[in-house]
């Protein structure tokens, strides 16, 4: 028994070959093209936002990627997909899972004042290449690896820049959400790697893998506190010198031995002699 099942390949467990699996891609990006372009676009307008550290950045992108997945896992799971594999409904109900709780991240972040934690420069970087990649980088990386032209893989419809996507967005978030909202993302590019190994499809497997790793780090990678730094910068500025501070200490301790200062009272010039101070009582004059 187990010497037939060590005959079989992870191939022989798809219902499809690589051929057919790209051709779903050709008739998404027939059927609901628009939707792909509306939606880079809308990306690359939430990156700008992100990356300039605007308040309203993290809202707009748990908007966006509600949309996004909600997009790809009807159109793509319980569209194109289904109708070769009858397993893909359950990754389209993760994704619409997914959809709801990024609908409800958008509501439930911190307002623009209350956001206490910010990705480092670092951290920042390496989101936003991850999103750059998945809305460009994804889609040319399989043009020259032989997709064609018209059924590459573009965010909002296919679930593998989406997922990447996402997780480059996720980094920039300062709420803990995105600890939760990147365990969806992690799976399916994890599915869908084996689906591509499967297919004979390993150079695209392992730089979907390589990247969603990067996406991976960029989430984990720490945060820092931006409402405590303000403060803190405030309180070294208002702070005495120490050579300042230490002059003064010593005046202060140099005038309480002192005691306190006495008014010079108006010295008064009086004659000295003795027929001077005679004439002065009588009011005469004085003999020289």
């Amino acid at each position: 028994m187990l010497t037939d099942l060590s005959s079989y390949s992870l191939a022989d467990f798809l219902l499809f070959d690589l051929t057919i699996y790209r051709g779903l891609f050709g008739l998404l990006n027939d059927n609901h093209r628009p939707i792909a372009l509306v939606l880079t676009l809308a990306a690359c307008g939430t990156l700008w936002l992100l990356h300039s550290r605007r308040p309203e950045g993290a809202r707009a992108s748990a908007i966006l990627l509600a949309l996004a997945f909600a997009t790809s896992g009807w159109t793509f799971f319980f569209g194109v997909y289904q109708t070769i594999n009858w397993t893909a409904v359950y990754p389209g109900w993760a994704f619409a899972a997914q959809a709801v709780l990024c609908a409800l991240a958008a509501f439930l972040i911190a307002p623009a004042g209350a956001v206490q934690m910010g990705q480092t420069a670092a951290g920042a970087a390496i989101a936003a290449f991850v999103v750059l990649y998945g809305l460009f980088g994804h889609p040319l990386a399989g043009y020259v690896l032989g997709d064609e032209i018209a059924a590459l893989e573009w965010f909002g419809l296919a679930p593998d820049p989406t997922a990447l996507v996402a997780l480059g967005l996720f980094g920039f978030w300062p709420s803990r959400w995105r600890f939760l909202l990147a365990v969806v993302p992690v799976l399916w590019l994890a599915a869908s790697a084996v689906t591509l190994i499967g297919l004979g499809a390993d150079l695209k497997a392992g730089l979907l893998i390589a990247i969603g790793l990067l996406g991976l780090a960029g989430v984990l990678w720490p945060t820092r506190r931006l409402n405590a730094l303000q403060p803190e910068a405030d309180d070294r500025a208002s702070a005495p010198r120490p050579r300042l501070a230490t002059s003064l200490a010593a005046e202060r301790a140099r005038t309480s031995h002192m005691g306190p200062i006495k008014a010079d009272r108006p010295k008064t010039l009086l004659p000295t002699s003795a027929p001077a101070r005679a004439a002065l009582r009588t009011g005469t004059r004085p003999p020289s």
